[in-house]
């Protein structure tokens, strides 16, 4: 049930941002930590050649091994692990590469493992559920790139210190667009 919670929120969102904009970048993310895989979407707006606006929402399922957990949070909000909201621009038009930063505001509610105990005779460590339901907030930084009409971003954010990469695509933009 949960990677169809998954797909219908992707499949909201490709059609919301295709239906209202013209201007902009949609991209597939995924990020991952312990024991935490983090697929979601993500998309900016541009107003003018200067400013936009980037949003995105991940949701999350975990792969685990319960020998090697102490606890496990359960999320009651359908797997959403985190969403961010900001800031974007373009810096670099050149042919048809197109170089963009983003910034903005990013929020977790969701699982974090953390080390709890290494276990030498058995060579392994321990982990703990360190999330305690509530939303962790931190900012989210980004840099994304545009070849025609194929789409890369990477970022990084200080909530929790995680990278996350997305491949997209840019819809056609109009005629005297950015």
């Amino acid at each position: 049930m949960k990677p169809i919670k998954l797909l219908l929120i992707i499949f909201f969102c490709l059609f919301t941002v295709n239906s209202f904009s013209q201007k902009s970048n949609i991209w597939i993310t995924y990020g991952q930590s312990k024991f935490v895989y983090s697929p979601g979407i993500e998309a900016n707006y541009s107003f003018n050649r200067y400013i936009g606006i980037q949003a995105g929402v991940n949701g999350y399922f975990q792969i685990y091994d319960t020998k090697k957990i102490i606890n496990i949070t359960e999320n009651i909000l359908f797997d959403f692990y985190n969403a961010n909201l900001g800031l974007c621009t373009h810096i670099l038009y050149k042919e048809k590469h197109k170089l963009g930063l983003t910034a903005g505001l990013k929020g977790y509610y969701g699982p974090e493992y953390d080390v709890l105990h290494y276990y030498k005779d058995g060579g392994y460590y321990i982990y703990y559920d360190s999330w305690d339901l509530e939303f962790s907030f931190g900012v989210d930084f980004g840099i994304f790139y545009t070849y025609k009409r194929f789409s890369t971003i990477l970022k990084f954010d200080t909530a929790r210190k995680k990278l996350r990469f997305g491949i997209g695509y840019a819809l056609k933009s109009r005629k005297n667009s950015i």
